[in-house]
């Protein structure tokens, strides 16, 4: 079955962690390619004691791509990802599409059943492992530097101030493909 990644799942060091704490086997995932889901936002909608701020899900909006990593997984696997992001997500059907080739993949995520009123700040510390997630798969860097606009207080480039919920709109030019 394939699986989209888009959070926190895509740092080893954090599913390690988890894997240890919880005396359970690290999930075993075959990579498949760098890939988007369309029409739909990053968002963090969850706060986590854990992390201290935030947590991501994926939330639907017209025109806008989260990147993320598609795995071939098992069900055994998808059991343990269950436990991983626990009661306040829930497994999704979805159309994520690879980056090589633009091919459309039918495959599942992982969405938040709680949708407080306000977002979120996510904490420097998760948006670390986001980005180092988000980089050890390949993602783009433009893609890396919005994951990384989101932690509070972040500077932005060119040493503008974003607020951690306004997040540049990088749209096209994260998920364009490349010149023929």
């Amino acid at each position: 079955m394939m699986y989209f990644a888009y959070g926190i799942d895509l740092d080893a060091s954090t599913l390690m962690e988890w894997t240890r704490d919880n005396s359970l086997p690290v999930p075993a995932r075959t990579l498949v390619g760098p890939a988007s889901l369309d029409n739909h936002r990053l968002a963090f909608p969850i706060y986590s004691e854990a992390w201290q701020g935030g947590v991501a899900d994926v939330a639907p909006q017209a025109g806008k791509s989260v990147a993320g990593v598609l795995f071939d997984v098992s069900e055994r696997t998808l059991k343990l990802l269950d436990g991983f992001f626990g009661p306040k997500y829930r497994r999704v059907k979805i159309v994520a599409t690879l980056y090589r080739g633009h091919m459309p993949v039918e495959a599942v995520t992982y969405q938040s059943t709680v949708h407080d009123v306000r977002p979120f700040p996510p904490s420097e510390l998760y948006i670390d492992r986001l980005a180092a997630g988000a980089y050890a798969f390949g993602l783009s860097a433009l893609w890396i530097m919005q994951v990384q606009s989101f932690a509070r207080n972040q500077p932005a480039i060119s040493g503008v101030s974003l607020r951690w919920e306004q997040a540049p709109d990088l749209g096209d030019l994260v998920f364009a493909p490349p010149a023929a």
